[in-house]
């Protein structure tokens, strides 16, 4: 396995210089993460975001604004960043009915910043396969969104669904709620199946001994729990006595 790039070229390179194509397995996206944003500095970003807007039926004044030069994917709903990009002048920043406007514009962003992030690991995945076969898989930790008890459905289902990555990986990082976390990361573990239902995804999953919230009996509780969810693979992270790591031991 490699972690972690988002450079298809870089680990095909590795892998064929390695010749190690029949040992390798995946290459990770990256390490608690999400789906990639979409940047709004990247004019072809910026048309490609007009064009999935006029096909549904949207125009700039549909979304509050006055033309398409304002138009601009809205990552955080906030006058601030509205203005920083240029989607509201200065003197309307913490005008709340300006704010109030431009909520569709901000419904549409997100929905097209998942479809752009999960196009673009799709086309990374397929660049990868091509070179080096249908037998090697990408992932991503999909552990970021702390605390776990609201899963991003474009990442934990749609990214599987859509063929974005063909290995779903996640983590049980919930030690802060010792009476939580078993219930917690069998419902995390939940959704990742179902994200893995669609083409039969395998599934990885971090079961990691943080202490003290999960004790020996909750660590093995939790195992159960995703393994009950089809997870065949679990990496316990850091089981040792304590060196560096100073949460991960029991």
């Amino acid at each position: 396995a490699y972690h972690h790039t988002t450079d298809p070229a870089l680990i095909i390179k590795w892998v064929k210089e390695g010749k190690i194509e029949n040992q390798f397995y995946y290459v990770s996206y990256g390490d608690e993460i999400g789906l990639p944003a979409v940047d709004v500095k990247d004019a072809a970003k910026v048309q490609a975001f007009h064009e999935y807007l006029k096909a549904a039926g949207e125009t700039p004044q549909s979304l509050g604004l006055s033309g398409w030069e304002q138009v601009k994917p809205l990552a955080t709903f906030a006058g601030e960043v509205a203005v920083q990009i240029g989607v509201l002048p200065k003197e309307k920043e913490k005008d709340v009915g300006s704010l109030a406007g431009l909520k569709r514009l901000y419904w549409h962003s997100q929905r097209f910043a998942s479809l752009q992030g999960i196009d673009s690991f799709a086309q990374k995945t397929r660049e990868i396969r091509a070179a080096l076969g249908n037998e090697v898989h990408t992932s991503a930790n999909l552990g970021g969104m702390h605390p776990f008890y609201w899963m991003h459905q474009a990442a934990f289902i749609e990214s599987f669904k859509r063929k974005a990555m063909p290995l779903a990986w996640s983590e049980d990082y919930t030690y802060c709620m010792p009476e939580g976390s078993r219930l917690v990361a069998d419902f995390e573990t939940a959704y990742l199946r179902k994200g893995a239902s669609y083409h039969d995804t395998p599934m990885q999953f971090y079961c990691m001994p943080h202490w003290p919230g999960i004790t020996p009996e909750a660590l093995l509780q939790n195992a159960v729990l995703e393994w009950g969810q089809n997870v065949k693979d679990l990496d316990f992270f850091c089981a040792p006595p304590d060196t560096w790591s100073t949460e991960n031991y029991i």
